[in-house]
């Protein structure tokens, strides 16, 4: 329960007739608030000096950094007096905000062939193709200054299993150094997932440019703000099956196929079976 006061300086022996609103410039309605946004007229009448308001604000069981709302009040009515403060903002701050569960540094990117090895930072910036690549938040065992970032996740009580990840990627530079705007990767296949600590090498190829974002998550389930990863380029030079042709994918021209046996193959049923077809000289 919040109380607005409203206080008269000017010559007392008149009627002031001033109206107070509400107005919210967080939430994209009003509905944060009990009481209609326009009150009743606020009268002082002869002698009156204050007015006290009371506004109601509902808790909407939503976690942000901080909700405000303004309040209003317009001019005497009566013209007999001047309002000298028309405007006053009010904050309300979370008691347990979205800040409170943040990584204490940003995550990286590497491929998942030097997971054990994360202090190759070389390396790093160029994630030989072919392999998957991971994100490597603060809060990782695995991450290069995790000594001096593990006591701060344990004191925020971060849960780095419950971290939600996602991806972006753009297509390589072309042959003039221009790069491509980083998209999201926001579709899926049965064997990999857009939205795990992983990202399988079916979504990109050499050259190919990748950026993580990490959410943390407490020991609550409750989520926090989002980093994203420095972007790291996939290796044109290292890897497998790296193509003859910079802008090609695959070494070598082929074609792949995947289908589902099913229940109805007597041999090898609900398997998976892959048919690759190459191109060869007896």
């Amino acid at each position: 329960m919040l109380q607005q006061n409203d206080h008269r300086y000017d010559c007392i022996t008149q009627t002031l007739l001033v109206m107070i609103s509400l107005s919210c410039f967080v939430c994209n309605s009003l509905v944060a608030f009990k009481a209609v946004c326009v009150y009743p007229d606020i009268e002082f009448k002869q002698g009156d000096k204050r007015h006290v308001v009371e506004v109601e604000v509902l808790f909407d069981g939503i976690r942000e950094m901080r909700e405000a709302f303004t309040v209003n009040l317009k001019p005497d009515e009566n013209m007999v007096a001047e309002t000298q403060v028309t405007k006053a903002i009010v904050y309300i701050e979370e008691s347990n905000s979205m800040a409170d569960v943040t990584f204490p540094s940003l995550p990286n990117v590497m491929s998942l062939l030097h997971y054990n090895d994360v202090a190759r930072k070389a390396d790093n910036l160029y994630p030989p193709a072919g392999y998957p690549v991971i994100c490597v938040t603060a809060c990782d065992p695995k991450y290069p200054d995790y000594d001096k970032t593990g006591s701060i996740c344990v004191s925020e009580r971060i849960n780095n299993t419950l971290t939600r990840y996602r991806w972006l990627i753009s297509a390589p530079a072309g042959p003039n150094g221009v790069t491509s705007p980083m998209k999201e990767v926001d579709f899926e296949t049965f064997f990999t997932s857009a939205k795990m600590i992983t990202l399988d090498s079916v979504y990109f190829q050499a050259g190919s440019r990748v950026r993580c974002t990490a959410r943390a998550v407490n020991s609550n389930g409750e989520e926090g703000l989002e980093l994203s990863s420095p972007i790291v380029t996939i290796s044109q030079e290292e890897g497998m099956c790296l193509p003859r042709k910079m802008g090609t994918v695959g070494a070598e021209p082929f074609s792949a196929k995947l289908h589902y046996t099913g229940t109805d193959d007597l041999k090898h049923h609900n398997l998976i079976k892959v048919t690759i077809t190459m191109p060869h000289i007896d």
